[in-house]
């Protein structure tokens, strides 16, 4: 993939895109997804300027940067597709492959654990049927829930910058703050 290419899936970020590296499926599910976005800001000095404002849609089998307000001069044309991805996940290191499918992993560990949490309020649950709601939870269950969710997200961004090849001097010093612990 071009450096185009792959600063605008940094720049999309996030489980899809780590789990699009992780696996064709992954990639699959990307592509099928119409996720998009009407644009933002670059999520550092080191992105490129075509980013600001740039969103982005997914249809067709394909991705593509998307401007709301125009596309600016010096942006570049470019689409992305599940074999470009896949193309490109392929190559990469074993290292960086198993950090991705963990930061997946804890990423869906993570979900899970949020979504059985109930707070219809009953005693007894009216939701206890299903036997693994945790009705209700904590404020340390919950806390804890919201802590890991901040950290993987900041995990994602720190190995998406690596398997994308866009790590830079000022990405590096996440690792200060222990953001894969």
């Amino acid at each position: 993939m071009t450096e185009e290419q792959r600063w605008l899936l940094m720049h999309m970020g996030g489980w899809q895109i780590v789990w699009a590296l992780c696996s064709p499926d992954g990639a699959k599910a990307l592509m099928t997804s119409r996720w998009g976005s009407t644009g933002g800001g670059r999520l550092s000095d080191q992105a490129p300027e075509w980013l600001d404002g740039c969103g982005w849609e997914t249809e067709a089998g394909k991705i593509t940067p998307k401007w709301l307000r125009g596309k600016p001069a010096g942006a570049p044309t470019f689409t992305i597709t599940a074999a470009n991805i896949n193309r490109y996940a392929a190559q990469l290191p074993d290292d960086i492959k198993a950090e991705l499918i963990e930061c997946r992993d804890q990423g869906t560990a993570n979900a899970d654990l949020s979504h059985r949490f109930c707070h219809c309020g009953s005693d007894p649950c009216g939701y206890r049927y299903l036997k693994d709601r945790i009705c209700p939870p904590t404020p340390e269950q919950e806390n804890q829930a919201r802590a890991d969710y901040w950290r993987i997200r900041a995990l994602e961004h720190v190995v998406l910058a690596k398997a994308l090849g866009l790590n830079r001097p000022a990405d590096d010093q996440l690792e200060l703050f222990e953001v894969g612990a």
